[in-house]
C-alpha cells in the first residue's frame, strides 16, 4: 500500500506476474489503494478471455486497463485482439 500511495497520480501500474489466478490475486491486492482514473497494464501472457473480463471489472470501477502482450504463432490469441 505504502509503494502505490507514492506513485503521481494519476498512477500508471505495469503487473508482470504469471498468467491465470495469480494475476486476479493481484489485481484483488491493488484495487483497494487504487483510485479512479488509475491505469493497470497485464503484463502477464494472460489468456484474452481473462482480459476482457479484467477490463470489464476495471472499467466499471472506474479505473483503467490493458494488457501489453506480444501475441506470436503459437498462441491462440491473434494479433488483432492484442490491446496494445
Amino acid at each position: 500500500a505504502t509503494f502505490v500511495e507514492r506513485l503521481e497520480r494519476p498512477r500508471k501500474i505495469i503487473v508482470m506476474v504469471q498468467a491465470g489466478a495469480p494475476g486476479d490475486a493481484v489485481l484483488d491486492e491493488l484495487l483497494p489503494h487504487l483510485e479512479k482514473g488509475d491505469t493497470v497494464v497485464d503484463c502477464g501472457n494472460s489468456y484474452y478471455p481473462d482480459t476482457v473480463r479484467r477490463e470489464k471489472r476495471l472499467s466499471e470501477l472506474g479505473f483503467h486497463f490493458s494488457d501489453a502482450e506480444y501475441p506470436d504463432e503459437k498462441k491462440e490469441r491473434s494479433i488483432d485482439r492484442a490491446s496494445c
